[in-house]
Order: C-alpha cells, then structure tokens, then sequence
C-alpha cells in the first residue's frame, strides 16, 4: 500500500552565498509543506500502519525546522531548499523504515510572498528513482 501525507511548518532562513544586495541573502520567512509517499505492507492487524505514529514522525522531524530559523539546524547552514530537502529525506526514510515501510517520493514546496499580489511556489522533490 502506498500512502501520501502533507505536513506544514514556518520557518526563515537566509542564504549567505547569495550576491550582498540579493533579497534572499537576508533573514525571510516561508510557509513551507513536505509531502511523503510512503510504501509499506499490510500489518498484522489487516491495516498498513498507525496514521498517528506517522503523525509523531512528523513531529521529530520538523520539530527542529518549525518556527526556527533553519540556517541554526546542524547541516542546513547553507539555508538552501535543496539541503534541506536531502535533510528531509533521510531522516524520513529512517522513521519511515521503523514504521515498517519506505520512502518512496519526497517533496519541499517552500510558499513565498514575492510582492502585493503574488505568492510563489517552489518546488523541490525527491523520488525514488528504484522504482523505474
């Protein structure tokens, strides 16, 4: 069986290699969402898995990211999405692996507000190329 589940968090960050001048080189905020598809198999009680363990994955992994300022987290210094997505994605697949299953795709949408009247939506995924 295959599951997919979303989970939000805010956090800011700034991106230190970025030009001096560039508006992302200083501290920002987004509304970001990470989207997991996990494969597992039926359990022993004819259900995959307790969607509320899942639940308390979610809250250690991003317990750390949420209302933080990401760049103080061990190895997301750089402040970039795509660190922070290979972030994600490890510590999913080992929560995802307790829960008896696999990370089989991963995504980062990082919600930006980029004026008056504009929101902008990065993505960033991770899939599980095996798969293929």
């Amino acid at each position: 069986m295959i599951f997919t589940e979303t989970y939000a968090y805010t956090c800011a960050h700034h991106l230190p290699t970025f030009p001096d001048g560039h508006k992302c080189r200083g501290v920002h905020g987004h509304t970001c969402e990470v989207t997991i598809t996990i494969q597992v198999s039926n359990g022993p009680t004819g259900y995959a898995f307790d969607h509320g363990e899942l639940d308390k994955c979610a809250a250690t992994i991003l317990a750390p990211l949420d209302h933080h300022l990401i760049n103080d987290v061990p190895g997301l210094e750089d402040g970039l999405a795509e660190t922070q997505l290979a972030w994600l994605v490890h510590r999913w697949q080992i929560h995802a692996f307790q829960l008896g299953g696999r990370l089989v795709e991963c995504h980062l949408d990082e919600w930006s507000s980029g004026g008056t009247f504009r929101l902008v939506k990065h993505r960033k995924s991770w899939p599980d190329r095996s798969l293929a």
